[in-house]
C-alpha cells in the first residue's frame, strides 16, 4: 500500500473549480475517478466528502471524510468537516470527541474552541461549554459568535443575567446589527425587570 498524502493533483484542482461554479455532478464525478486512480491521496477524499455534503448526502459525505480522515489522522481541515457531519447527522457524542481532538491538535485556534462550547451547549453541558467559550475568547476577543454564545449559555437556566447581559453587549459592540443578539438582549432585559 502507498503512503498516504494530501495532494492536489490536476484532478482534484479541476473539481473544485467545477464544484464552484456549480458543476456538482461533474466535480463529484472527477473526484470518484482521483480517488479511483490514487486511493490513498486524503485530498481527493477530503474534497469528495466537501461534495457530497453539498449535495445533501450526509451518509457518503461521512464516508468520504472518515476515509481522508484514516489517511491524515491529524488534519485539523479534514477532522472539521468530518466532525460537522457528525453534527448534521445527531451524532454528538462522536462530534465531541473529534472536537476534543481538534483542540489538542490546533489549542490555539479560537474556532475550534468555539465549535467545542457550541457542542456542549448543545448537550446541556454549560460549565464545559463556558470554559471553551471563554477559551475561545482569549485567542480572539473580538468574534461576535463567541459573545453571542457565551451569553446564552449565561443565560440558560437564568444563570448570570449580568454575566450574559455583558457578553450580549460585547456582541453588539462588535456587530450593532446582529438580530440574534438583539433577541437574546430583549430576552434578558424582559428577565431582569
Amino acid at each position: 500500500m502507498a503512503a498516504s498524502h494530501y495532494s492536489e493533483t490536476t484532478a482534484v484542482t479541476k473539481a473544485i473549480s467545477l464544484r464552484d461554479t456549480g458543476q456538482l455532478a461533474a466535480s463529484l464525478s472527477l473526484l470518484h475517478v482521483a480517488c479511483d486512480e490514487d486511493p490513498e491521496n486524503s485530498m481527493a477524499w477530503h474534497q469528495l466528502g466537501i461534495g457530497y455534503v453539498r449535495a445533501g448526502n450526509i451518509g457518503h459525505a461521512q464516508r468520504c471524510l472518515q476515509r481522508a480522515a484514516d489517511l491524515a489522522p491529524e488534519s485539523v481541515a479534514i477532522l472539521s468537516h468530518l466532525a460537522n457531519v457528525l453534527v448534521l447527522k445527531k451524532d454528538t457524542d462522536s462530534a465531541l470527541e473529534l472536537a476534543k481532538k481538534l483542540v489538542a491538535l490546533n489549542p490555539g485556534a479560537a474556532e475550534v474552541h468555539l465549535f467545542l462550547g457550541n457542542l456542549y451547549a448543545s448537550t446541556g453541558q454549560l460549565d464545559n461549554a463556558e470554559h471553551c467559550i471563554r477559551a475561545a475568547l482569549e485567542r480572539a476577543p473580538g468574534m461576535a459568535a463567541a459573545h453571542l454564545l457565551l451569553a446564552r449559555v449565561l443565560l440558560a437556566g437564568h444563570r448570570q443575567l449580568a454575566g450574559a447581559h455583558a457578553a450580549v453587549s460585547n456582541a453588539l459592540l462588535l456587530e450593532p446589527e446582529n438580530t440574534q443578539a438583539r433577541q437574546v438582549l430583549e430576552q434578558i432585559e424582559s428577565l431582569q425587570s
